[in-house]
């Protein structure tokens, strides 16, 4: 059966989606000579350079992160993790320790945002302490329940219940500008990688059932 030209481009684009997120080189160098040829070539990607659809998918990633990095900055703890779990599925994270312990440190930050000195404040969306804490709670109990019962993390277990964490010593590192400044610089670093890679072509999604758009 012969697709009509309209179909078939949209067919294309998403196998070379898919070649260029497994790294097909070759494959794809060969298939767009081949789409050339045919004049059925990938939308997105006129000149079969990669460069248009390249520059899209950058700018992409780009609002995701700083979407990311604002509400790290605005203490947006709800915003967050609402990005963090919509980007990255929950079987990835509790596989991969880099992200479990990213997750761990972020909300730590978050649980001690509205009483740390080297933070901007300015936001409404700032939890009051009472708030922070008790969802670092939840938090505790729930995704983070195996990595605190770990050295690294064991004292942050008493967190919540300590009066005023800014004058007990076990936690006077969390509360210095450096760590504000080094924690930010992880996760930034850490986005730039994960999220490109948590990109997922949309031939696998529709296989998988949960992209079920049709095919414009």
């Amino acid at each position: 059966m012969l697709l009509d030209p309209k179909r078939e481009i949209d067919v294309n684009t998403l196998i070379r989606e898919y070649l260029r997120y497994a790294d097909y080189r070759s494959s794809v160098s060969a298939f767009d000579s081949e789409c050339i040829l045919k004049a059925r070539i990938p939308q997105g990607d006129r000149d079969s350079t990669g460069s248009e659809d390249d520059a899209e998918s950058q700018a992409r990633l780009e609002e995701v992160q700083n979407r990311f990095v604002i509400a790290f900055r605005d203490g947006d703890r709800n915003e967050f993790f609402h990005l963090w779990d919509e980007h990255f599925p929950p079987d990835v994270v509790k596989s991969d320790p880099l992200y479990q312990k990213l997750e761990f440190q972020v909300s730590i930050y978050f649980a001690v945002f509205p009483i740390h000195p080297y933070v901007s404040k300015s936001s409404n969306q700032v939890l009051s302490v009472q708030q922070s804490m008790e969802a670092f709670k939840i938090f505790l109990e729930t995704r983070g329940a195996d990595l605190c019962k770990t050295t690294q993390f064991l004292s942050f277990y008493a967190l919540p219940y300590v009066p005023d964490a800014r004058q007990h010593p076990t936690f006077n590192e969390i509360f210095t500008e450096r760590h504000v400044s080094e924690l930010e610089s992880r996760l930034i670093a850490f986005l730039g990688s994960a999220l490109r890679s948590a990109h997922v072509p949309r031939i696998l999604r529709i296989l998988a059932g949960v992209d079920m758009r049709p095919v414009e």
